[in-house]
């Protein structure tokens, strides 16, 4: 490590997840709702229960990433870990609250609907309290790294590589086709 992280550097990166979680969570909920109208069922219960699995879903990955950082956080930094530990419950919330406003548009009047999105708070509850007791141990999912190559040519002339500054980059792709070896019936 090169300088030692905050809690805004943490606050960030929670921000971060809760942008990518609320995302899809918003495309799974897209995807419910598109299938549901194309059937001409959009405001049936059905879609409505459907809906709500993506949510709770979508609560579910929200609260492995953000905990996952949380535990990231508690090993490799000295930051207080009650403060910690409320960024990461905050963020969760301000999650499980952007995800119910998406399910809105779907819901329904049903009384099993509505309390199974009175459950989501439990649920969120529940998922805290797994993690602060050590049941639940997430791990936070990296990014895949990038490829780089990177080739560097004194002197060319010709060839997909040559450029006509210096400094600058081009991409090229190669397909490579092998034959299969031919199979030996022993």
């Amino acid at each position: 490590m090169f300088v030692e992280p905050t809690l805004d550097d943490f606050t960030r990166r929670l921000r971060w997840h809760l942008a990518r979680e609320k995302s899809d969570c918003s495309n799974a909920i897209n995807v419910v709702a598109r299938k549901f109208v194309a059937a001409g069922r959009h405001g049936l219960g059905s879609c409505a229960i459907n809906t709500l699995t993506a949510v709770e879903t979508g609560l579910d990955k929200a609260a492995e990433a953000i905990l996952g950082e949380l535990t990231r956080a508690l090993h490799t930094t000295q930051l207080a870990k009650t403060s910690l530990r409320e960024e990461a419950e905050k963020t969760l919330r301000a999650f499980l609250f952007e995800a119910k406003a998406l399910f809105r548009p779907h819901q329904v009047d049903s009384t099993a609907i509505t309390q199974r999105v009175l459950l989501l708070d439990d649920r969120l509850r529940f998922l805290l309290r797994q993690f602060d007791i050590g049941f639940s141990q997430p791990h936070e999912t990296e990014a895949p790294p990038t490829l780089a190559n990177s080739v560097n040519i004194g002197v060319m002339s010709g060839g997909t590589f040559q450029q006509g500054a210096e400094n600058t980059i081009t991409n090229t792709s190669v397909t490579i086709n092998l034959p299969l070896a031919p199979s030996n019936p022993g």
